[in-house]
């Protein structure tokens, strides 16, 4: 019988929970809930490179301002 990788992992997790003590399933919860919202939320569209100027120039007002330069005394 052949098992997938990640359906080893999901069951060597759950064994790996049985034999926790009570005082570490709080921790256990934590990092759990952790990844589940991390992962569990939609994934952001990537803009292509040609659409990323746009959207900056959305985001952000020009600025017609002279570039600012140094000079030594």
């Amino acid at each position: 019988m052949y098992l997938p990788e990640d359906a080893i992992m999901r069951l060597v997790c759950h064994a790996m929970l049985e034999h926790l003590p009570k005082e570490a399933l709080g921790d256990a919860w934590v990092s759990l809930n952790d990844a589940w919202e991390w992962y569990g939320r939609p994934l952001i569209a990537i803009p292509k490179a040609n659409e990323l100027a746009n959207r900056i120039d959305a985001i952000f007002d020009p600025v017609d301002e002279e570039p600012f330069s140094l000079t030594e005394d």
